[in-house]
Order: structure tokens, then sequence, then C-alpha cells
């Protein structure tokens, strides 16, 4: 049997050989559980794993590292020993490491997205929705992002501001999220040709 070539770990991070190594790492927040009036609550989680699993696949083509918990636990729904808890505890200890959190379609209707994104608020975790363009890690590495985000939150007159980056342009736009927290979406406005 004829054994794949080595490859030492230099080579695979050599600057003149690839793209820098991606260091920023994004968590994705959003439904797992289907709502209790749900008419096929298989279906229904089934399709939240699935949407997880789409900005996932965004999130790092944008360039992030990527933790979805949706996938970290998909079908270990009845785990003997292991309670809805156990996995809400070890979601927020990864999230503690990572450097942003963004918050999918229906995160508002779920009880521990909505959590995660409170948690990740009170850390100092910039948070993204997903709107109309996939926020980059540039945005957190080029700009001063949480004084930004204060002055959203200070300006009531001032619905959003744009960050200019090496990426491209974005829109930070801020929206109230309940019992004082808010959730900033991020739009990409136009993107810089390299």
């Amino acid at each position: 049997m004829k054994q794949a070539p080595r490859v030492r770990y230099a080579e695979l991070v050599d600057p003149r050989r690839s793209p820098p190594p991606r260091t920023r790492v994004i968590y994705i927040a959003g439904p797992y559980a289907a709502r209790p009036d749900s008419p096929d609550p298989d279906l229904e989680v089934r399709r939240n794993i699935l949407r997880a699993e789409a900005a996932a696949r965004a999130a790092w083509q944008a360039g992030w590292i990527v933790i979805c918990p949706h996938l970290n636990t998909a079908g270990f729904d009845g785990l003997p020993g292991v309670q809805r808890e156990d996995y809400l505890a070890g979601d927020l200890e990864i999230l503690k490491r990572c450097d942003a959190l963004l918050a999918i379609e229906g995160w508002s209707m779920s009880e521990g997205a909505r959590g995660e994104v409170g948690f990740a608020r009170g850390r100092g975790i910039p948070v993204f929705a997903l709107g109309e363009g996939m926020p980059t890690p540039g945005l957190l590495s080029e700009t001063n992002l949480a004084s930004a985000e204060d002055d959203l939150r200070e300006d009531h007159h001032l619905a959003s501001k744009d960050i200019q980056t090496n990426t491209g342009t974005f829109r930070l736009v801020d929206i109230p999220a309940g019992g004082g927290a808010y959730v900033t979406v991020c739009r990409l406005l136009d993107r810089r040709r390299s």
C-alpha cells in the first residue's frame, strides 16, 4: 500500500504557499429544538440544523473558524446521563473562547439562542445577526468594533454606522433585542477588489 507523502506543518503555514491561517472564531447561535406547538418536531429540528449548517458553511467561506453547536450534538437527544442543560452549559463554555457570535434566522424565538446572545454580550463578545452579508474576521481586527457599537447605543439618533475595512465597507445597525440587549446586524455595502 502506497503511503501519502508527508507534509510538514511549516509547509502548511508558509505564507508564500498559502493564505494566512485563520485565527478568528465565530459561534453560530440559533434554534435547535422544535417549538412546543410544532406539528412535526423531528422535521423542525432537522431544518434548524440545516439552517445552522448553511450559516456555518458561509462563515467558513468568509474566513472564520466556525463553531456550530447544532452539528456538535446533532442526534444526541435522549443520550443517557446527559441532560439538555449539560449541552447548554457546554455550549457556553465553548462560546467563552470565541471572538464573535452569529445569530441566525429564528434566534430570537429560541430560549437557548437568546441566552447565548445575552451571554456573549455580557462578556463583550461581538454579536452579529445574519443580514444581507456575512461579517468577515477582518471586521474585528481592522476596526474598533466595540467603539462603533458603543456609539450606536449612546447616540439614539444614529441608526447605523459604516465601518471601512480592508475587505470593504460594512454597515452596522443595532437592533434592540429586549432587556437592554442589542444585536448588531452587519451588512456588506461594497467589497474592495484585491
